[in-house]
C-alpha cells in the first residue's frame, strides 16, 4: 500500500503472484495499458490559465514575465508533451526452468526487463507460495539524427 501512495506503482500487468511454473510449463501475456500522471493533469488544470494570462498581457506591452513564470510555463509544457498519456503495449513471457525456478522476459514500448523468480515456499508443500525475484530492467529511446549539420569551418593550409 505504501508503494501505491507513494507513487512507487507499476501498471497492474506487471503484478505477479508468488507461484513460480512447474519445469517447462510457459506462460505468455499480451497487455495495453493508458498511464496518466495525474499531479501534472491537476498542475496543468490548475496553471495553465493564469500563465495564459500572464503571457498575453506580456505580448501586449505589459510587465514582462518573471524568471519564474517563464520557469513555470516551461515546466508546465514540457511537462504536458513528455509525460502526456498513450497508450504502452506490454508483452511479457515466463518459462519454468525447474520446479522451484522460472526466468521472465517482459518488453513494453519503452522498457526491456530479464528477471528471475525463485521459490521460497510452495503452496503444494508448504501451504503457502513465497518467492523471490531478481530483475535487470533498461529503458531508452533510439537517438534521432536532426537533418541539418552545423556549418563546416574551412581551413587552408600553405606549406
Amino acid at each position: 500500500m505504501v508503494c501505491l501512495l507513494s507513487g512507487c506503482a507499476t501498471t497492474v500487468s506487471q503484478l505477479e503472484d508468488a507461484r513460480v511454473l512447474g519445469r517447462n510449463d510457459v506462460e505468455v501475456q499480451l497487455g495495453l495499458s493508458a498511464p496518466v500522471n495525474l499531479a501534472l493533469v491537476d498542475e496543468v488544470r490548475a496553471g495553465l490559465p493564469v500563465l495564459e494570462r500572464r503571457v498575453s498581457e506580456a505580448s501586449e506591452g505589459g510587465e514582462p514575465l518573471t524568471e519564474s513564470e517563464v520557469r513555470n510555463l516551461l515546466r508546465t509544457g514540457v511537462g504536458a508533451v513528455v509525460l502526456a498519456p498513450g497508450l504502452l503495449t506490454e508483452l511479457a513471457g515466463r518459462l519454468g526452468i525447474g520446479e522451484r525456478f522460472e526466468l521472465g522476459l517482459r518488453l513494453t514500448s519503452t522498457v526491456a526487463r530479464f528477471s528471475g523468480k525463485m521459490a521460497l515456499l510452495r503452496a503444494e508443500d508448504d501451504g503457502m507460495d513465497l518467492a523471490a525475484t531478481v530483475g535487470v530492467s533498461g529503458s531508452g529511446r533510439t537517438p534521432t539524427r536532426c537533418s541539418r549539420r552545423a556549418p563546416q569551418s574551412s581551413a587552408s593550409s600553405s606549406s
